[in-house]
């Protein structure tokens, strides 16, 4: 009985803590290289729970604010000419920033089951979880599956196989660090394979992570300014 009672405090406590707001900002420097040119992206990462609000103030190479919720209602806003464009597209959601999977300690399968990949196999080696996903059906003419390794319970390595087999896209998380409420990669390698003589590159270095339970900087709450012109999709 007072094991129960204390399981169930500790329960509520945590529905509690997840419930509450918190924020956090992330410094992140993606260098995309393709086709021998490199294209270095300097961005300041703003996300907030349970939210999920994004707000991405990016520098270099052109500086532009980029807002998005989970229903994908995105915003681009330009200072330079005081204009913005409005998407609405799910693929824009919040949810497909690598942020919200770790600030919600949603990295069991890193989204693959909301998307519709069924988990097909999954074994041990060692430290290792290796586990399969089928991709559903609206996917398969690209992607047959996806193989996922977790090494003590974080993701390391993630494979997509086209229906020929072939590996198209991988991905390796490394430098592991720990903050309040969550772990984070410090360092994520991308690469996609375009065909067997062509790739695309992207290397992604997260630095200087502050977290707070209240709002430290005013580009949490950043709003495009009512004068903005708005584009034309």
């Amino acid at each position: 009985m007072e094991k129960a009672i204390i399981f169930l405090v500790l329960s509520v406590f945590s529905v509690q803590i997840n419930a509450q707001d918190f924020y956090v900002k992330v410094q992140s420097e993606t260098a995309n290289v393709w086709n021998g040119k490199k294209v270095t992206i300097v961005q300041d990462m703003y996300f907030q729970t349970p939210s999920n609000k994004l707000v991405s103030h990016f520098k270099k190479p052109q500086e532009y604010f980029y807002t998005s919720n989970l229903k994908g209602e995105a915003s681009f806003y330009y200072p330079a000419t005081n204009t913005v464009k409005l998407i609405h597209d799910l693929f824009l959601s919040s949810k497909n920033n690598i942020l919200y999977y770790y600030v919600n300690n949603s990295i069991g399968d890193m989204g693959l089951q909301e998307a519709g990949f069924m988990l097909i196999a999954s074994r041990q080696e060692g430290s290792q979880n290796i586990s399969e996903w089928k991709a559903p059906l609206d996917m398969l003419q690209q992607i047959i599956k996806v193989e996922m390794v977790h090494e003590n319970y974080l993701p390391k390595y993630m494979a997509y196989y086209s229906p020929k087999g072939e590996i198209i896209k991988k991905i390796y998380y490394a430098d592991y660090q720990q903050y309040d409420r969550f772990i984070l990669p410090m360092r994520i390698l991308e690469i996609e394979y375009k065909n067997l003589q062509d790739s695309v590159m992207h290397s992604q270095v997260f630095k200087q992570v502050e977290t707070s339970y209240t709002p430290f900087d005013a580009n949490f709450d950043f709003k495009v300014p009512i004068d903005a012109k708005l584009e034309k999709n």
